[in-house]
């Protein structure tokens, strides 16, 4: 056991860390959350409040670089979000506006490099499709996410983990569970390609 978050919560709170801090943002209590929690990870304890997202909002999606957490997308049903906030991992605040992804959605993989963030996946309002549709921001640059690539298949849930050269969006639903991993090289615009299958199908598997 290594502590307690702030609040109990369920429907998909983002994570996002770096070397020092671990960071929760979002989720559902039955209520839609805005706290955003952090632990310092080499100390076992309770999390401590770091401060507010802009929109209370379950299921968003979160990425990192070594400096910056960026929290997107999610909902307070019916309403979907576009929304993208950032902070800055070392200090504690609330979030800041970054700019928009270029549709509302909900449960988006994230994946980050030093430099790009990459959103990937997620499921349209009132359980419209699906999306296949991979978005990038420069992490150290506000504004709005541009066009990257495509997913192999279009996907609500999808995990995101990288290396900081190659992104990959492992599992997620179509609605069918899917256990596709694809990739994408963070320096290089374009679709993602087939890495293999995973153990597990899942929705939201390690989101």
């Amino acid at each position: 056991d290594f502590g307690n978050l702030t609040v109990s919560r369920g429907a998909g709170p983002a994570g996002v860390s770096n070397q020092t801090r671990g960071i929760w943002a979002g989720g559902r209590t039955p209520s839609n959350r805005n706290e955003i929690d952090y632990i310092t990870m080499t100390s076992a304890g309770d999390a401590v409040d770091f401060g507010d997202l802009t929109l209370a909002r379950q299921w968003p999606g979160g990425l990192s670089d070594s400096t910056r957490g960026l929290f997107f997308g999610g909902n307070q049903y019916p309403t979907y979000f576009n929304t993208i906030d950032y902070i800055t991992m070392a200090t504690t605040g609330n979030g800041t506006d970054f700019g928009d992804m270029s549709n509302t959605r909900q449960i988006v993989a994230g994946a980050g490099s030093k430099t790009r963030g990459l959103m990937a996946g997620g499921q349209t309002p009132s359980g419209g499709p699906n999306l296949d549709l991979i978005e990038q921001v420069e992490i150290q640059t506000k504004g709005n996410a541009q066009d990257f690539g495509d997913l192999s298949q279009s996907r609500r849930a999808p995990a995101g983990c990288s290396d900081c050269i190659r992104a990959v969006f492992v599992a997620g639903s179509t609605p069918s569970e899917q256990n596709t991993m694809d990739y994408v090289y963070f320096a290089t615009k374009g679709n993602a390609i087939d890495f293999g299958d995973s153990n597990d199908t899942g929705f939201s598997a390690g989101t």
